[in-house]
C-alpha cells in the first residue's frame, strides 16, 4: 500500500535524517569525527534487511573458534555465543543474533512442523529472541539430571545417549547440573527475597493509593514508598465516599500508540471519532445516562467531558458485601488534532512506582454524572 501524501516509512525517515546529519558534520561540528565516520550503508533508499543483518551481526576479521572452526570476514553470526569484545565482530544488538544468519532472514520462516516435544512451539515459524528460545527459563522444568518434572507435557530434556537437549532451545546449553537454570541472575535461582527492590525483599499486594476497598491482605494499605507528589494543584487524592467509581484508562485497537499519532491519521481519527467513556449498563440506568450522552467524569484533580458509551464490557464488582462501579477511559485524545477532545490524564493521580516511577494512571476513583446533572 502506497503511503498516502507525503507520508514515508519509519526506516525512509530515520535514514534520511542521518544522512543529513552526516552531510551537516562533513562541513562543521564540534568532535566531528563519531558522525563523518559512522558506519550507516543501507543503499540509496534504506534496505530494511540491511538493516536486519546489521542487527544480527557479523565476522569483521577472519577468525576461528577453539574448536578450530573458521569463520569469513563478512559472515553472518549464528549467535550471541559467536560475539567477542576484540572489535573482531559487531552486533546491533545481542538479543537478535540467530535471527538473521547466513541460512538468511529466518524471522520469514513460514513451516508449521512443531517441536519434538508436541506442545505447540513450532521453532521454525518465525524467530524469537533470544537464540529462538519459546520458553525463557526453560531449564526450570528438569531437575538436576535434565529430566522433566511433568513426563508428559515436557518443554526440554537431556538425552544422555546423543548428549543433546530435546525439545525447545536450552536456556544455557552446558549438560545437566553444570548451570541453574536462571542465566540472568548471579545465583541461577529463582527469588522470592529480592535486595533490590525499594519495597522488598518480599513481595507484597498494596491497593492503589486511591481504592475502595480496604487491602484485604496486610494491614498497610498502600505501599508506604510510592512516589507521591504535592507540589502542585493536580497532586490531590480522592476518597470513596466522594468518588465512589474505579476508573482504569486504555487503548482503542483502532487506534496505533498514542494520541499525537491517532489524532493526525484521518483514517484512525474516522474509525473512532470522539473522546469517551466505557461504562457498565447497571451504572448508566442509576444515573440515567443514555448511550451516546454528555456526561462529566470528573475525579480530585479536575473533570473532563465526554461522550458515554454503555456497554456490557464493564461490570460492577461485589466486594465486602457492597457493589462498585468501573468505567473505562481511552486516553488517545488531547488538545490538538484533526478531533481534539478531554484528556483522560487530566483525570489520573501522581503516584509512582516505588521502583520504576512508571504513574499509577491504570486506576484512580472518580465519579460521573450526566452533563445537565453535573
Amino acid at each position: 500500500m502506497k503511503p498516502i501524501g507525503n507520508c514515508r516509512p519509519d526506516l525512509d525517515i530515520v535514514d534520511g535524517l542521518a544522512k543529513a546529519i552526516k552531510r551537516a558534520y562533513q562541513k562543521d561540528g564540534a568532535f566531528p569525527e563519531p558522525i563523518r565516520h559512522l558506519a550507516w550503508d543501507y543503499g540509496d533508499h534504506a534496505d530494511p534487511h540491511r538493516v536486519a543483518r546489521e542487527m544480527n551481526g557479523r565476522y569483521l576479521v577472519d577468525v576461528s573458534d577453539k574448536d578450530g572452526n573458521s569463520f569469513a570476514a563478512g559472515k553472518q553470526v549464528s549467535g550471541f555465543a559467536q560475539l567477542r569484545d576484540d572489535g573482531t565482530t559487531m552486533s546491533g544488538n545481542w538479543i537478535y543474533c540467530g535471527g538473521y544468519t547466513e541460512e538468511g532472514n529466518l524471522a520469514a520462516r513460514r513451516d508449521a512442523t512443531d517441536a519434538p516435544n508436541g506442545i505447540g512451539l513450532h521453532p521454525k515459524w518465525a524467530w524469537v529472541w533470544p537464540m529462538n528460545r519459546r520458553i525463557l527459563y526453560n531449564r526450570a522444568s528438569v531437575n538436576r539430571k535434565g529430566e522433566p518434572f511433568n513426563p508428559r507435557k515436557w518443554v526440554i530434556r537431556w538425552n544422555a545417549e546423543k548428549k543433546i537437549w530435546e525439545g525447545d532451545v536450552p536456556d544455557g546449553a552446558m549438560p545437566p547440573g553444570e548451570m541453574n537454570p536462571f542465566i540472568m541472575l548471579a545465583s541461577g535461582v529463582g527469588q522470592l527475597y529480592s535486595p533490590d527492590l525499594a519495597d522488598g525483599p518480599f513481595p507484597e499486594h498494596y491497593e492503589p493509593v486511591e481504592s475502595p476497598v480496604r487491602n484485604p491482605f496486610s494491614k498497610i494499605q498502600s505501599s508506604p514508598c510510592a512516589q507521591i507528589w504535592q507540589s502542585t494543584e493536580f497532586d490531590r487524592y480522592g476518597k470513596p465516599d466522594v468518588f465512589p467509581i474505579v476508573a482504569t484508562t486504555y487503548r482503542v485497537s483502532e487506534h496505533w500508540q498514542t494520541g499525537a499519532m491517532s489524532r493526525n491519521m484521518p483514517w484512525l481519527v474516522g474509525l473512532v471519532p470522539n473522546a469517551f467513556v466505557e461504562i457498565g449498563k447497571a451504572l448508566a440506568k442509576r444515573e440515567g445516562i443514555k448511550n451516546g450522552d454528555r456526561v462529566i467524569v470528573s475525579s480530585a484533580r479536575g473533570s473532563i467531558e465526554v461522550y458515554a458509551l454503555v456497554t456490557e464490557r464493564f461490570q460492577p464488582f461485589f466486594i465486602e458485601g457492597r457493589m462498585i462501579d468501573e468505567i473505562g477511559i481511552p486516553w488517545h485524545w488531547g488538545y490538538a488534532g484533526i478531533v481534539p477532545g478531554d484528556i483522560a490524564n487530566d483525570l489520573t493521580a501522581s503516584v509512582g512506582d516505588p521502583n520504576s516511577q512508571i504513574p499509577e494512571t491504570k486506576v484512580f476513583l472518580c465519579n460521573i454524572k450526566r452533563k445537565d446533572r453535573a
